[in-house]
């Protein structure tokens, strides 16, 4: 606004000296040019500038009227001399004055005006316009801030009533929830995000209490049935008995080994960040998997269906992970398919479905309810009707996460009494 205005005050000032110095050029050639001159610069009328000095110069550069004597004609003469080849009206700022050289034609007469003054109005309304917009700019800034302030106060004020409240939750609370509002503005959105990340939080803590109190208890009754019979042949005198002891308590024993065994690989896989990965030919994993559990279960028939590749497919079964930890997955899946079939037949297939090797195990055993499916990868958790089988429910809990690991998918199906599938699709190695 300042730079605009500035430069609007000079054009208008140039202007108006370019216009009185056409109106001392015309009385000029109208008739007596001393008599006319001075009549206009005595005269008072709205052509009168502040300060005005005046200088008229012939073509032969004789000076025939001056406003001022002295130093100040000497001004203008240094001027008009500098700048007397010009074929234009001329205007120069000298400090405070502001001056305007133009020549002026009649017929055949030529005169040059040189005229200058101080545009003392323009000049204050410039000074004026700086102080309104320098005191008027802090003032609009300090009201800004007083403003910003308010409107941070009030804004933040959800903002830190939402602080307050996170900071009152605490491990031992983690039911609490946050106050969402109106839910319709940011603040409300961040506020039930919150709540379901707590959702999920308290399922992990609730799962964790239920993981502790489930493996206290699985190592509690082994070791308890060691010490009762311990205690009781360390008392009985007869040797059949106390020998028949001993071998209860040896297995109790490989029972807590057991368990502890698969809660050490289970951890282990919690921590695994990354793990080597290798080709690896399915076909020949799940061969090596079915016999050692025809082994563990001979009563159990097994049927195994590979499908035909394509002659133009070279990859073939093969997929990349880490050999141990797939090993893994195959012997639980085969385990717990023959484990509850009870010795009915149970079906392995392996085929290729789009870009995934996909591993099927179908059993006709006892089933999983559909309340019991929704908690199969929970550690530690068995099944209403898996009471009277061996086991700890540690299987399904490690084979997900070692899938997870290998960017697999598995799918499992079941009907109560029918039987189970699972379904692993493994990615095919490009």
């Amino acid at each position: 606004v300042f730079i605009y205005y500035k430069t609007y005050r000079q054009e208008l000032f140039e202007n108006t000296l370019t216009a009185k110095a056409q109106v001392v050029s015309s009385l000029y050639f109208e008739g007596n040019p001393d008599a006319l001159i001075s009549k206009i610069i005595d005269r008072r009328d709205q052509l009168t500038l502040f300060d005005e000095r005046l200088m008229l110069v012939n073509p032969h550069g004789e000076v025939v009227y001056s406003s001022v004597k002295g130093s100040e004609l000497y001004r203008l003469k240094f001027y008009y001399k500098r700048l007397q080849d010009f074929k234009r009206n001329y205007y120069i700022k000298d400090g405070n004055y502001e001056m305007v050289i133009g020549q002026f034609y009649n017929k055949n007469r030529k005169i040059t005006v040189v005229i200058e003054a101080v545009d003392f109005i323009g000049n204050s309304k410039l000074e004026n316009l700086k102080s309104i917009l320098v005191f008027g700019s802090l003032f609009a800034f300090f009201l800004s801030l007083l403003f910003g302030m308010l409107f941070s106060d009030f804004t933040l004020r959800p903002i830190q009533k939402l602080i307050n409240q996170i900071r009152d939750i605490s491990g031992q609370d983690v039911d609490k929830r946050l106050a969402v509002g109106n839910n319709s503005d940011e603040i409300s959105h961040i506020a039930t995000n919150f709540n379901l990340l707590l959702d999920r939080i308290e399922n992990v803590f609730i799962n964790q209490k239920n993981f502790i109190s489930q493996a206290s208890h699985e190592l509690r009754t082994p070791l308890a049935i060691v010490l009762a019979n311990l205690e009781v042949t360390f008392k009985e005198n007869n040797l059949q008995i106390t020998k028949k002891n001993i071998e209860k308590s040896i297995t109790e024993i490989k029972k807590s080994i057991d368990l502890t065994n698969g809660l050490l690989q289970l951890a282990s896989i919690n921590r695994v960040s990354s793990i080597t990965m290798q080709n690896l030919r399915m076909d020949e994993l799940l061969l090596d998997a079915l016999q050692k559990v025809q082994e563990k279960y001979p009563k159990s028939p097994l049927n195994f269906n590979i499908t035909p590749l394509p002659e133009e497919d070279t990859s073939g079964y093969e997929t990349k992970g880490n050999k141990i930890l797939m090993s893994s997955v195959l012997d639980n899946l085969l385990d717990n398919a023959c484990k509850y079939s009870d010795s009915k037949q149970v079906v392995i297939s392996i085929y290729k479905e789009e870009k995934f090797i996909v591993v099927e195990v179908q059993d006709n055993g006892i089933g999983i309810s559909e309340e019991d499916l929704k908690k199969i990868y929970e550690p530690l958790y068995r099944g209403n009707n898996a009471g009277e089988y061996k086991g700890f429910g540690i299987g399904l809990s490690l084979v997900n996460k070692i899938l997870l690991l290998h960017n697999s998918i598995m799918e499992v199906t079941s009907e109560l009494g029918a039987g189970t599938k699972v379904k692993v699709k493994l990615p095919v190695v490009q």
